[in-house]
């Protein structure tokens, strides 16, 4: 795709080029009746910000055409201390003219800065009493790692808290989590649970991770799955193999694996996948993505295909196109799939970005192309303002690089659509790591079965968004 620059970027350069940067606190929502160009106002968010830029209020509300009014839906409200480090957060639902608060934190930090204890409480509806819910506790060593966090439940029987669940974990002298061991409370004791053994190159590059549970019969530790790395000269992974452990033969058996390839400036060419052939002994060719760029160097293409095994062919699947400014900045992206029938490209999703100054001012989403008019049934507009405020969400453009869903989220696995392969990491509340891993362009499903109900963040370059888990 060749960069192509929108006459509305333009007007809007020449209108506020001469205007100082002014950092967003306002986000209006519209919506669109198909193949319309008036906007329909339908809801705003309002944050408001701590002089260390940390969001103190999120309002959310939704615009009563009818009465010309807007009206409160959710309001989150946190609470920082002096290292800008979450204190409380409290989640409240607007019922019957007022703010009924429905989830209620508070997180405890050492003097080095360490979480070391957090609580939630839910309210109760019929009462209006607060309730605890569940406790987090934490402890580290020296260097000011976790070597153990204990997570309980509240006992309203007893009034006090049943610990359930141990993580406990050790490091290699670089400071690379070796082993993690989750405990489980059984008969009044903790008992052994799942484990995760890693192995590191002498660059700390992770060469395996191997999965096992407790078997209590047998008091020994029995494998599940098995991931081991390689990786270039630059330190880039080249190949991932997964396996399983197969309990009649006492070995890991192969399942799949995946490849993948660079060009000399170390940008990834391709993505190559292989499932296991039992049958055969060998790899058999999957799936592939395979990606272009520029010549200023950011993505043109990505496109994914799926491998038939019958014609031993490639067949298209879907195709991602990057357009962009005279900056490098995207302006459009257009999702596209493979039509068997006519063998070409149609239109699924498209995207477009506004800015101002080099700042995201708004963001058009359309979806459900309409192939017999020629035209999206689906069309969602964001426009991004500021009140001359000095502090706010930076970076906007960044804020939506990526999406996330479900929200909340009741199954197992979170999907993050990322526009650009990135690093992200997940973070409880109070800003607690949980989860590292790196994200492809395009739909990312990331497994959460060992997190428990409450509120996390996932943050993506310089911006995050939040989550709950049921």
């Amino acid at each position: 795709m060749k960069k192509v620059t929108l006459l509305l970027l333009i007007a809007l350069l020449t209108s506020n080029h001469t205007k100082a940067a002014c950092t967003v606190d306002t986000i209006h929502t519209y919506a669109f009746a198909p193949n319309s160009t008036v906007k329909i106002l339908t809801a705003r968010t309002i944050y408001k910000f701590d002089a260390n830029n940390n969001t103190t209020e999120d309002l959310r509300q939704s615009w009563d055409a009818t009465n010309a009014v807007w009206t409160n839906t959710v309001f989150y409200v946190y609470t920082f201390n002096a290292a800008s480090l979450q204190t409380s957060y409290l989640f409240q639902n607007w019922v019957s003219g007022v703010w009924q608060g429905y989830l209620r934190g508070t997180n405890t930090y050492d003097v080095n800065n360490n979480l070391i204890k957090k609580i939630q409480e839910e309210r109760n509806a019929t009462t209006g009493l607060w309730l605890n819910q569940s406790i987090d506790e934490y402890s580290y060593n020296s260097s000011g790692q976790e070597v153990e966090s204990v997570f309980g439940i509240w006992n309203t029987a007893t009034s006090s808290w049943d610990y359930t669940d141990n993580k406990i974990t050790s490091y290699t002298a670089t400071n690379q989590p070796l082993e993690i061991t989750n405990l489980y409370i059984n008969g009044g004791g903790w008992e052994n649970g799942t484990r995760s053994l890693c192995t590191y190159d002498a660059n700390d590059n992770l060469l395996s991770l191997t999965y096992q549970t407790w078997n209590a019969g047998t008091g020994i530790w029995v494998g599940v799955y098995q991931f081991s790395h390689s990786y270039n000269a630059s330190n880039l992974r080249t190949q991932t193999i997964y396996k399983q452990w197969d309990t009649p033969s006492a070995s890991w058996v192969n399942r799949n694996k995946t490849d993948w390839a660079y060009l000399p400036s170390s940008k990834l060419s391709s993505e190559t996948t292989y499932l296991w052939s039992t049958t055969g002994s060998v790899w058999v060719f999957n799936g592939r993505t395979l990606y272009t760029y520029t010549s200023t160097g950011v993505k043109d293409t990505e496109t994914r295909q799926a491998y038939n095994s019958t014609s031993l062919a490639w067949v298209n699947s879907t195709l991602k196109d990057y357009n962009y400014d005279v900056n490098d900045s995207v302006i459009e992206t257009l999702e596209s799939f493979w039509n068997t029938t006519t063998s070409a490209w149609r239109f699924s999703n498209r995207k477009t970005y506004e800015y101002v100054s080099g700042t995201l001012v708004a963001q058009d989403q359309y979806s459900s192309w309409n192939e017999a008019l020629g035209y999206y049934n689906d069309h969602l507009r964001l426009e991004y303002h500021c009140r001359g405020t000095n502090v706010g969400i930076n970076d906007f453009l960044e804020e939506n690089k990526f999406s996330l869903y479900p929200n909340p989220l009741s199954a197992q696995n979170l999907t993050i659509n990322s526009l650009d392969d990135a690093s992200f990491l997940i973070a409880d509340i109070a800003g607690k790591t949980l989860l590292l891993g790196e994200l492809k362009s395009g739909e990312n499903n990331i497994q959460l079965q060992d997190l428990s109900a409450g509120v996390y963040f996932v943050k993506v370059g310089n911006s995050s968004k939040r989550f709950i888990k049921n």
